[in-house]
């Protein structure tokens, strides 16, 4: 058969255009076997949205204080060379974001504000809630308590213990107070200083609690 004929003009093109999809086949990769895209980056996790542990410390020093007016009235907690304003008989908290105090997210939290007032020279004292305590202790420096223009954060200060370390020549108060997971604040506080036996104080109203 000649090379010139139709018959063999056909067949040439015929095979040229089978080489060609063979070809262009061999290079194409079907959708499912493509290699998947990177995943995208988890967003960024901060600590407002996670519940500090159990066992966490704030210590607050001398320069966290702020000037220490005597407290008066007969509804405040004194032990030893501390007292906490307030913080006697029933106490009812009052939700955190109503009262402008940002906690982290998803967590329900009551408040219940109680300065902590140390003469001058107090020896350093502690307060710890007890194991069985629902609840945070959430202290903050003078400074993020009295120069907030919107709400106060108190996250990265929610502890189970807080040192009051106080002043040698002032008498000084420690802004912030309790956060309950119950409005009907029950907590066990453990109070102790520099010498003498920690004492145990049942902070709510006992036929609440």
């Amino acid at each position: 058969m000649s090379v010139s004929s139709p018959v063999y003009r056909r067949s040439a093109i015929a095979l040229a255009v089978g080489v060609m999809l063979l070809f262009a086949g061999a290079c194409t990769t079907s959708p499912a076997q493509r290699s998947p895209s990177r995943s995208a980056t988890p967003p960024h996790t901060t600590s407002s949205s996670t519940v500090p542990s159990s066992d966490r410390t704030v210590r607050l020093a001398c320069a966290d204080a702020g000037s220490g007016l005597t407290p008066t009235g007969d509804v405040n907690l004194a032990v030893g060379g501390i007292t906490l304003e307030g913080l006697s008989g029933s106490v009812r908290g009052s939700s955190a974001d109503e009262l402008g105090m940002r906690v982290p997210a998803g967590h329900k939290l009551y408040f219940f504000k109680a300065p902590a007032w140390l003469k001058a020279g107090a020896a350093a004292t502690t307060i710890e809630l007890v194991s069985a305590s629902g609840g945070y202790l959430a202290w903050v420096p003078a400074r993020i308590w009295t120069s907030a223009t919107g709400d106060t954060d108190l996250t990265p200060w929610l502890a189970s213990k807080v040192v009051f370390t106080g002043c040698a020549d002032r008498d000084v108060t420690y802004f912030g107070g309790l956060l309950s997971i119950d409005p009907n604040i029950c907590l066990t506080l453990q109070i102790s200083g520099a010498s003498g036996e920690p004492r145990q104080i049942p902070v709510g109203s006992s036929a609440l609690c």
